[in-house]
């Protein structure tokens, strides 16, 4: 964060009447965008870390659609070939069932011919030679009906068997149709899924893009007013401005390029599946060989803007702080473009901890400022100035011109205090300056 360059421009505007009028008449509209300006980096941080939560759960997502797209080109053939073997056995099925209840019809009247024959069999007792004739006639007509009802028994047997044998392979497909059908339903749950994650990894970078690109903004419209007021040399800021335009302009055209290959590997898998070709899903990161390049600004900005701080080490402007952000070059995690941080971030021990100055010093400024809230700036001996911002509260009694010594309460901070110092209007790296 540009800490002093947001602080020094409110100091020499501090030292007219008009742009005192101007504060005043600002600091409302300050206070209100105090609590946004102070959660902004912790939301750029949370984004961040929302989209590479995505990009593991994408690659997680990818190496299941995988194997689940492999089952479901093998399985999709042998589901449509299972559904025409089932249609066929429910006709065969039809078909066995209804000649089994012919075959029985044909059965009871062959059975109830039989017993009508028996009967008259049984009737004829005169041995005449016409009732000898009929009696050899029926003889002769229950053989031809025993021998029909035993192959009617028989083919009525057969056909049971047969139709058996059908309803178990019916069964049999029918849970093959079943097991494929859960995994076709897997599968498409799954590629829901990753959509639905896409669409949402894709929301959060641009969110991100967006909010990346408004510090940018802010910070050429900053360090263009500190150019004004001479405070910068022009030349520097300058190119500066021209080096975060082109970063712009990479983030914009990576964002392009990124989703123009997310497209591309949809319809190389929409083709995949036409031709029943293996569909392939990323398992391993996407990787962006061809990226537009960035320009960095980090050693060069270093090497013409640090102080190399050789004094004595004073106090830690909190008791029992941690560093939770170190001073120097970083390099953004989405985007991998190197941004230069001129300040420290403490964490504190406890909620309202006490921010206390660290060298003997007059106070220059103390008040809000549109993007770090609370701030008091101390100039010291040797022309080192320091910087304390995201106070939650500054001491009543404090003001501009107040002389104060080490160890005074400047304020209190609620989680984190970002601290600055400079010599010469370059910067300090805090660490060198202070004990932890």
């Amino acid at each position: 964060m540009l800490i002093l360059s947001s602080l020094l421009l409110p100091i020499s505007i501090f030292a007219t009447s008009s742009t005192d009028h101007k504060i005043k008449k600002s600091e409302k509209n300050l206070q209100k965008s105090e609590i946004q300006q102070k959660e902004e980096s912790e939301q750029l941080n949370k984004i961040a870390m929302d989209i590479k939560k995505a990009n593991r759960d994408n690659q997680a997502l990818n190496k299941k659609l995988e194997v689940l797209s492999q089952q479901f080109g093998q399985n999709e053939e042998a589901y449509l070939a299972s559904k025409r073997i089932l249609i066929k056995y429910d006709k065969s099925l039809d078909t066995i069932s209804q000649k089994i209840r012919e075959k029985n019809q044909i059965f009871i009247e062959t059975l109830a011919n039989q017993s009508s024959v028996i009967h008259a069999m049984n009737q004829s007792h005169d041995p005449s030679r016409e009732s000898i004739v009929m009696q050899e006639a029926y003889q002769l007509l229950k053989k031809q009906n025993d021998k029909e009802l035993i192959a009617l028994k028989r083919q009525i047997d057969e056909k049971k068997i047969l139709k058996g044998k059908i309803i178990r392979k019916r069964l049999s497909v029918k849970k093959r149709i079943d097991t494929i059908a859960k995994e076709r339903k897997e599968y498409k749950k799954q590629k829901a899924k990753k959509q639905k994650l896409l669409k949402k990894l894709a929301n959060n970078e641009r969110e991100y893009r967006n909010k990346l690109q408004k510090t940018m903004d802010k910070q050429i419209a900053l360090r263009s007013a500190l150019a004004d007021l001479n405070i910068l040399q022009k030349k520097e800021v300058e190119r500066d401005h021209k080096i975060l335009k082109e970063q712009k302009a990479v983030i914009l055209a990576k964002a392009k390029w990124k989703e123009a290959e997310r497209k591309k590997r949809e319809q190389a898998r929409v083709e995949a599946r036409k031709t029943g070709q293996k569909v392939i899903y990323e398992a391993k990161p996407e990787t962006t060989p061809r990226q537009p390049t960035v320009k960095q600004r980090g050693s060069s900005y270093q090497k013409n803007k640090i102080y190399a701080y050789r004094g004595r080490k004073t106090i830690s402007p909190i008791r029992g702080a941690k560093v939770v952000k170190k001073f120097g070059t970083y390099v953004d995690p989405i985007y991998k473009i190197k941004i230069f941080n001129e300040s420290i971030t403490l964490m504190a021990p406890s909620k309202d901890a006490k921010v206390q100055n660290v060298l003997n010093g007059k106070v220059v400024f103390a008040g809000s400022s549109s993007m770090l809230g609370k701030v008091v700036v101390v100039s010291h001996s040797g022309r080192i100035h320091t910087v304390y911002a995201g106070l939650s509260k500054i001491a009543p009694n404090l003001k501009k011109g107040s002389k104060i010594k080490k160890g005074y309460v400047v304020g209190k901070v609620s989680r984190k205090l970002i601290f600055e110092a400079t010599k010469n209007s370059k910067h300090i790296n805090p660490l060198k300056l202070i004990r932890m």
